[in-house]
């Protein structure tokens, strides 16, 4: 029986440089997610900015179009990440949507010295939750052949 060399899997993720990935694949991955959902954020949060003052909503429409913007960016860095990871699609989104959620009540405490989860204070953290858990949906469903138009 001959011994064949199993071949490394390519990196997709991470730069390369004498042959070694800078990052592993994971970080790179989680890095992507990340700056991907801030993009997609900070584009939305100016463009609702830019509609707003041109066709001066009143200011009562700030809330639910921030709430919009960051649930899309939770959303695409959950898809991101799913998508780039490869595995486990509907756990990483739903892990970007935890990050971010936990992210949000830390900051939340740090600053004020309690978290506050009722009424309309309730809608980011669970925005951001539901944005993560959609973007691995999306991913999970376009792996599979056949479906989302392949």
């Amino acid at each position: 029986m001959t011994k064949q060399k199993l071949a490394r899997p390519s990196h997709r993720a991470g730069g390369v440089r004498g042959g070694k990935a800078l990052l592993p694949p994971w970080a790179a991955a989680v890095l992507a997610a990340f700056i991907g959902g801030a993009v997609v954020a900070a584009v939305l949060m100016g463009a609702f900015a830019f509609v707003s003052e041109r066709f001066s909503l009143p200011a009562a429409s700030a809330r639910p179009l921030a709430l919009a913007a960051l649930w899309c960016a939770a959303a695409v860095s959950g898809y991101i990440l799913a998508a780039r990871l490869g595995r486990q699609r509907l756990f990483c989104g739903m892990m970007c949507g935890v990050f971010y959620c936990a992210c949000l009540l830390l900051a939340s405490w740090l600053y004020a010295g309690c978290v506050d989860l009722e009424g309309a204070n309730m809608a980011l953290p669970v925005s951001l939750l539901l944005g993560g858990i959609v973007g691995g949906i999306v991913s999970a469903i376009r792996a599979v052949p056949g479906a989302a138009g392949h």
